[in-house]
């Protein structure tokens, strides 16, 4: 795995988020981001605060069933430009969210990177059924921090 090569095959998976207040908004996501040219998969969290409304629980994607084993479900990223994952890693961000669910529910989210040397990635959509209870919408500013290194793997 390379967490320095540089790499435009990203994509995205999955995402967390917390509660909501009347006006003042915040939480933390995570996301696993991968890319097969840079042989390399990793935990990423957002943490950010901002503007919203609702409230709402942890939501977490529903994996995709088929073949011999569950996955997550992954979106390809429309990079900027090249990066790396070191690069994600300590990159200022937005993350606009939307959801509503009782139990099963849908979830819209769109995420955002930069660093020094631009934007990595710009609203990037990152939608999908989860497991969540009430409702909410906001939009946070905030950091992009890597969490842990996972195994690869395209499946």
């Amino acid at each position: 795995m390379s967490a320095t090569y540089n790499a435009s095959d990203w994509e995205v998976s999955g995402y967390m988020d917390g509660g909501v207040g009347a006006g003042i908004a915040g939480g933390y996501w995570t996301f696993i981001f991968r890319s097969r040219a840079a042989n390399y998969a990793g935990l990423y969290g957002f943490a950010g605060g901002g503007l919203g409304f609702g409230g709402r629980g942890g939501s977490v994607s529903l994996p995709e069933f088929g073949g011999e084993a569950a996955h997550y479900s992954y979106t390809r990223i429309d990079c900027n430009r090249i990066f790396s994952a070191n690069d994600l890693d300590g990159c200022y961000g937005r993350l606009t969210t939307a959801g509503a669910g009782a139990g099963a529910g849908y979830g819209l989210c769109s995420i955002s990177a930069v660093n020094m040397g631009g934007s990595l990635f710009s609203s990037q959509d990152v939608n999908g059924p989860g497991f969540t209870a009430g409702a909410s919408a906001m939009t946070t500013m905030g950091i992009w921090a890597r969490i842990t290194v996972l195994s690869f793997s395209m499946t």
